[in-house]
C-alpha cells in the first residue's frame, strides 16, 4: 500500500489538492435529455416567452439586403511617375492637412509605380469618406490628394470603383 511521505513539501500538497478540488469541481452537468430549457422553447415556437407575434415588433428586411459589415470597394490609381507612396484613409471630417494627419488610421499604405495599380479594399459600411494622398519621391511635388465618398442612394457600394488619377 502506497503512503504519502511525511516529508512531503508543502507546495507539493498544495498542488494536489488544487488539481483535486479542480476536478471535483468540473463534474456536473446536462441534466436528462427530455429537459429542455423554457426559453428555448419560447423561441423555438416564435411567441417569444407568451407573447404573440402581433406585440412584438417585427424587422424587415429587403431581399437584396446581404447583410454585411464589408463593402469592395476597387480603387484604381493612375500615376506617370516612376516612384511614388499612397495613403487611403477614413476622411477626418475637417479640412485635411497632411503635415499633421493622423496616418495610423489608414485603411491602405502601399508603394505605387508608373502606371496602373488596382487596389481591393473591404470597406466597413460605417465609412462614408476616404482620402487618398499620393507621396511622390521627388521633393519639387506637392502630395496628390483626392477624396471619395459613398453615393447616397447606393447603400451597399457594392462593386464600386473609385477612379484617382493625376491630372484630376
Amino acid at each position: 500500500m502506497n503512503t504519502i511521505k511525511r516529508n512531503m513539501p508543502l507546495t507539493h500538497v498544495t498542488l494536489l489538492l488544487t488539481i483535486l478540488l479542480s476536478l471535483a469541481a468540473c463534474g456536473g452537468g446536462g441534466g436528462s435529455s427530455g429537459q429542455t430549457d423554457a426559453s428555448s422553447e419560447a423561441l423555438q415556437d416564435g411567441t417569444g416567452g407568451g407573447q404573440s407575434a402581433t406585440t412584438r415588433p417585427e424587422l424587415k428586411i429587403s431581399p437584396d439586403n446581404e447583410l454585411r459589415a464589408l463593402v469592395d470597394l476597387s480603387i484604381e490609381i493612375q500615376t506617370s511617375t516612376e516612384r511614388s507612396f499612397v495613403s487611403i484613409c477614413p476622411h477626418p471630417g475637417v479640412e485635411l492637412a497632411v503635415t499633421s494627419f493622423d496616418y495610423d488610421t489608414c485603411m491602405v499604405r502601399a508603394s505605387l509605380e508608373s502606371g496602373l495599380r488596382v487596389i481591393e479594399l473591404p470597406l466597413p459600411n460605417h465609412v462614408d469618406r476616404l482620402v487618398a494622398i499620393v507621396w511622390y519621391y521627388e521633393t519639387s511635388r506637392n502630395p496628390l490628394i483626392r477624396t471619395w465618398q459613398r453615393e447616397t442612394g447606393n447603400v451597399t457600394a457594392s462593386g464600386s470603383i473609385w477612379r484617382i488619377n493625376e491630372a484630376g
